[in-house]
């Protein structure tokens, strides 16, 4: 079974944090979603109060076999001051792909400030592209290896069902759409 650690803070994109949770849970992945912040409790972007699962000191990142990034004006805030152990881990582990890397929307720009990307192709919303802009291409999801990036919101199923194959295949995939009637 797949482990996912979606990673949480203020002003995190609602439906690009509800809606692919939602989807991987009903998949039967083991989905954990992890605050930043000192305590599980954020406040998302449209003002809506979440209490993550758990927060990133009390995890064992080596736990999950997949990260996501939902994106939000949050993302800027994801330093090495609060997120120090996530963003080398992330870049080591990406790199030697052992682990699949997922993210939306603004999040894709942090991750390729943080070189992540590198000469991936890659998607991201419209004015956050700048860290990936000779790889940025405008498509709904992007898949490379074991990079996994969509543009925004109104994608965010799409990237969940994408998500969903990479990590079981396109059977459970048809499998949960038919069951969402999507």
């Amino acid at each position: 079974m797949a482990k996912i650690a979606v990673i949480v803070t203020n002003q995190t994109e609602d439906i690009e944090l509800f809606v692919p949770v939602d989807v991987w849970r009903r998949m039967g992945f083991k989905v954990t979603t992890i605050s930043v912040l000192k305590t599980p409790e954020v406040v998302l972007a449209n003002a809506n109060r979440y209490i993550a699962d758990t927060t990133l000191a009390k995890v064992k990142l080596t736990d999950f076999d997949t990260i996501f990034f939902p994106g939000g004006t949050g993302v800027t805030t994801l330093n090495e001051k609060n997120a120090g152990k996530l963003i080398s881990y992330v870049q080591k582990n990406c790199e030697n792909k052992k682990i699949l890397i997922t993210s939306i929307c603004a999040a894709t720009g942090m991750l390729g400030k943080w070189g992540i990307i590198k000469n991936r192709k890659a998607t991201g919303y419209p004015g956050t592209t700048a860290s990936f802009a000779k790889t940025y291409v405008n498509k709904p999801v992007v898949t490379v290896g074991n990079l996994i990036t969509a543009p925004g919101p109104g994608k965010a199923f799409l990237l969940a069902f994408a998500v969903g194959e990479y990590l079981a295949g396109k059977a459970a995939v048809a499998k949960i759409k038919k069951a969402l009637i999507y």
